[in-house]
């Protein structure tokens, strides 16, 4: 068995400076060790690539924690992080990346989680989220 686990990212609107918290919550398996694990802020581009817009490990120093069975580890909780200010009149998103190391298996990639797209207006007016 590879484990499972929820990854939940809340985005708290802040003017021009969004801020995130984090919960990484283990389901089953084994020992699941996180490690690089990221708030990464992105600007969408239109004509180009998507360009970054910060880049926040969510325990705000390495990215590295355990989850596994027992009540007291199977949850980790991060955050507030808060984002640069943004100063574009765009479109912006976060991504939650990291490697995973599965014990008695090795390291993988994890999935991205992308959280919704929200809209920053021309001068300085505060970001909001685009109607679903």
């Amino acid at each position: 068995m590879h484990g499972r686990f929820d990854l939940v990212i809340r985005t708290r609107m802040n003017g021009r400076s969004p801020n995130w918290t984090t919960t990484f919550i283990w389901e089953d398996g084994p020992k699941l060790s996180f490690h690089q694990a990221r708030v990464q802020c992105r600007e969408e581009e239109p004509l180009f690539p998507n360009t970054d817009c910060g880049m926040f490990m969510v325990d705000m120093e390495l990215g590295e924690f355990e989850i596994f069975a027992g009540a007291a580890n199977y949850r980790r909780d991060f955050g507030p992080i808060r984002s640069n200010y943004l100063e574009d009149a765009n479109l912006y998103y976060a991504n939650v990346e990291a490697y995973v190391w599965i014990e008695g298996i090795g390291p993988t990639g994890m999935p991205t989680l992308t959280t919704r797209k929200f809209e920053c207006p021309t001068g300085d007016g505060n970001c909001s989220w685009l109607p679903e």
